[in-house]
């Protein structure tokens, strides 16, 4: 699995839309200094506008959400999977013996340590031997509606893993989208403030600290120098 992306914006999302919104504000009031440097309104309506997808992204709250519902969820479904795969165990061990092959395949307490998708094969290894000795196993209680209920419990178990998988691959996805997203207005961001502090090239004018990015010690050093338009 590839690395996620590098943010290159040292702040939170929300924080970096504020700083933005902000920024946009203020360009608009020196626009027409902007304009020497080939600032256009078109070019800061794209820049809007891209802010606005950035904002309207899903957040990685949502993602986790999802993920720890599905996964209350298959908890629940597995604990319910292994209680009626303990039941067909058992009335495999009773109809066939408790060292039979049938019983060693169906062996539950070595399945409840399994990992999920483990867990998953075993449990269609159960499935098939009870279906295969259904009729012998009614002797024991086995009922088609028994069978019925596991074989629906495993196929549940198996959906709810495939939801959950899905939604980690979306949730990387959505990371690697917003990043990239983030990345490109920051790209932006940088060029812009640059131009501020040029219009403003005294450090200690309170138009010039407008246009910083960072304060402080945490402020970056290394900005695009953009050249004026003549």
């Amino acid at each position: 699995m590839e690395a996620i992306s590098i943010r290159k914006y040292q702040m939170t999302d929300s924080k970096f839309v504020y700083f933005l919104v902000v920024l946009t504000d203020r360009i608009r009031e020196d626009l027409a200094s902007f304009a020497k440097f080939g600032v256009t309104e078109q070019e800061i309506e794209e820049f809007e506008r891209q802010i606005g997808v950035f904002k309207s992204s899903l957040t990685d709250d949502y993602f986790v959400g999802s993920r720890m519902e599905f996964t209350q969820l298959k908890s629940s479904i597995r604990e319910q999977l292994l209680k009626h795969l303990r039941e067909a165990s058992l009335r495999v061990s009773l109809r066939f013996g408790g060292n039979s092959p049938e019983a060693k395949l169906a062996n539950v307490p070595a399945i409840t340590k399994r990992r999920n998708a483990d867990l998953l094969l075993a449990a269609y290894s159960v499935l098939k031997i009870v279906q295969e000795n259904k009729t012998q196993l009614e002797e024991v209680g086995q009922t088609e509606a028994m069978l019925a209920e596991l074989n629906a419990e495993i196929e549940e178990f198996k959906s709810t893993m495939q939801k959950q998988n899905a939604m980690v691959e979306a949730r990387r996805a959505n990371m690697e989208a917003k990043i990239a997203q983030g990345n490109k207005l920051y790209a932006m961001a940088v060029r812009l403030c640059s131009i501020g502090k040029r219009i403003y090239p005294h450090t200690n004018s309170p138009r010039h600290k407008l246009y910083l990015m960072y304060k402080g010690k945490g402020r970056k050093k290394s900005e695009t120098e953009v050249e004026a338009v003549e």
